[in-house]
């Protein structure tokens, strides 16, 4: 069956990313039943595909002025069931807070168990509010060990944008946080975070024929990419990843091909990527 190249842009904050991969020109008409499980192939890409939109949600949602927090307990910790109430009756108060200050909660969050331990925790995302988190002890008085007796355990640090002044973002800063939220093998439920309904979604456009397969082979051999960095003239292109499925591979996901993801992020953003203050925050 005939295939063309779809193209995937999605803007998120000061970054984007551009995906162009293979589609089938199906027919119209109702979609058959899926008949047979996901292959290990595809599975690893889903994930892929749920990191990413995470670091999306991220990179669109907050700044580097924003809050990582771990929020852990004292003593005996309880088990998932209870943390999740404790979570929950901690982000109600601290809604409260800020309603209280003039400020909308925005938080992505997730809970775990620890490797070493079993202990369970929580690692927040949170947006700052000035006139309540400019106090260093603000989410500990809040927090207050889940409302359970015993001290209060939090660690809160500044979002980190950049990582490393070799410009690879790919293991540290929202990637890698994206990454151990979704790749943490602790959790002992099928859902891997939680967020604020009011956060806003990436911008995404599709569109199926606005690159050929030969454009796309072309970057693939070459690593040429003077045409997309003339597209975007207010973007620096930072990373290109290409994956490829051979369609005779027992595990390659039912559309085979070369996959092509190209990282981009604003030249006047905070951090430059080699990770130095190029300006005013954003």
């Amino acid at each position: 069956m005939a295939t063309r190249i779809k193209q995937v842009e999605i803007a998120a904050g000061d970054y984007m990313r551009v995906h162009w991969f293979p589609v089938r020109n199906y027919h119209r008409g109702r979609r058959t039943k899926q008949f047979r499980p996901s292959s290990a192939a595809q599975k690893k890409y889903n994930q892929k595909r749920r990191e990413l939109h995470l670091r999306d949600l991220l990179h669109a949602n907050f700044t580097d002025l924003d809050f990582a927090c771990r929020l852990s307990y004292d003593g005996e910790s309880p088990d998932i069931e209870a943390a999740h109430g404790c979570i929950r009756r901690f982000l109600r108060r601290l809604k409260r807070a800020y309603k209280r200050a003039g400020a909308e909660l925005k938080y992505i969050y997730c809970t775990e168990r620890g490797k070493h331990g079993g202990r369970v925790h929580h690692h927040l995302v949170v947006n700052a509010c000035p006139a309540l988190t400019d106090n260093p002890y603000f989410f500990r008085r809040l927090w207050n060990n889940g409302g359970l007796p015993g001290k209060s355990y939090v660690y809160a640090a500044p979002l980190e944008f950049a990582c490393g002044r070799d410009g690879d973002y790919e293991d540290g800063g929202l990637t890698g946080l994206s990454k151990y939220i979704i790749y943490d093998k602790q959790k002992e439920t099928d859902k891997q975070y939680s967020r604020s309904r009011n956060l806003v979604e990436p911008q995404v456009r599709e569109s199926i024929g606005a690159i050929s397969r030969a454009a796309v082979d072309r970057i693939v051999e070459t690593g040429d990419l003077t045409d997309l960095a003339e597209r975007y003239p207010d973007y620096d292109i930072y990373k290109t990843q290409i994956d490829s499925f051979d369609a005779a591979d027992p595990g390659a996901p039912p559309m085979s091909g070369t996959f092509v993801t190209v990282f981009l992020c604003r030249k006047a953003m905070t951090y430059n990527i080699t990770g130095n203050i190029t300006g005013g925050r954003r």
